[in-house]
């Protein structure tokens, strides 16, 4: 038997080196799928995207939102105004806003800035546009390939070494636009007719409240008013109407003296 222990003691030692080695070299964890985006339907994508805050639009939702706004459009365009609006986000998605000094920016401009090469290949980096230099203050934009979730993008650029902010190029003031808003399965959504003078947010509002279930699209009723006007008395509803305006638009940097009316 004693013949047997150094043998025994060899393979102890390979698999005890072979477990710290494992320690060290942690599985890389599985990424996601960019040869899904872009999806066909644009607008059903981005709304996956900006419902699920996930890196990709989930298929399930984008296929949800897409078949539901077309039920609800369908059944309601001929009777009920505004059916046609359509969601956007209010910023460019798969597209990041950095903030960076005069020789930062020179860097990343002739090619010499490598802190962001591996996330520019892992995202798929698509252009970068060099919009303003000065020596405190310059600013680009990267814009990657496919749709992709800027807010994640964003936060992974942030930590960069040279990067004042990455944050989100936000669209300029208001517009007509679907606002959804999901609890659990379901999402609610708000057909928003945002008009008169929205450069800095709209003076009037006309919401359309739909919900679909059982394969029905259901009208729950409308609501209007002027912004510089004592507002009609509310719907039930409207608090989740309000609701999904503030998650939309949150700190949007135009819109969010406006915001204050919605409250």
């Amino acid at each position: 038997m004693k013949a047997y222990r150094p043998v025994i003691l060899t393979v102890l030692a390979i698999l005890i080196i072979g477990c710290e080695e494992k320690a060290f070299n942690p599985a890389i964890p599985k990424g996601p799928d960019f040869s899904l985006t872009p999806m066909e339907n644009e607008e059903a994508e981005l709304a996956a995207i900006f419902l699920s805050e996930e890196l990709i639009a989930p298929v399930q939702l984008y296929k949800q939102f897409r078949d539901e706004v077309l039920l609800i459009r369908n059944t309601w365009e001929d009777s009920k105004y505004h059916t046609e609006i359509e969601f956007t986000t209010p910023y460019i998605m798969s597209e990041v806003l950095i903030i960076t000094s005069g020789a930062v920016y020179d860097s990343m401009q002739s090619g010499n800035y490598h802190h962001w090469d591996s996330l520019n290949s892992y995202y798929r980096l698509d252009s970068i546009r060099f919009y303003f230099r000065s020596d405190d203050y310059s600013m680009l934009t990267i814009r990657f390939k496919g749709r992709l979730n800027s807010n994640i993008l964003a936060e992974k650029y942030i930590v960069l070494p040279g990067i004042r902010y990455a944050e989100l190029n936000y669209l300029v003031g208001e517009f007509p636009v679907i606002l959804p808003i999901r609890f659990g399965d379901e999402i609610k959504y708000f057909f928003n007719y945002a008009h008169e003078d929205c450069f800095d947010g709209c003076d009037y509002y006309d919401l359309f409240y739909f919900t679909v279930t059982d394969g029905f699209a259901i009208y729950h009723g409308s609501y209007s008013f002027n912004v510089w006007e004592i507002p009609p008395p509310e719907p039930l509803w409207f608090d989740t109407a309000r609701m999904a305006y503030l998650e939309y638009f949150g700190i949007h940097p135009v819109t969010q003296k406006r915001n204050a009316l919605w409250h």
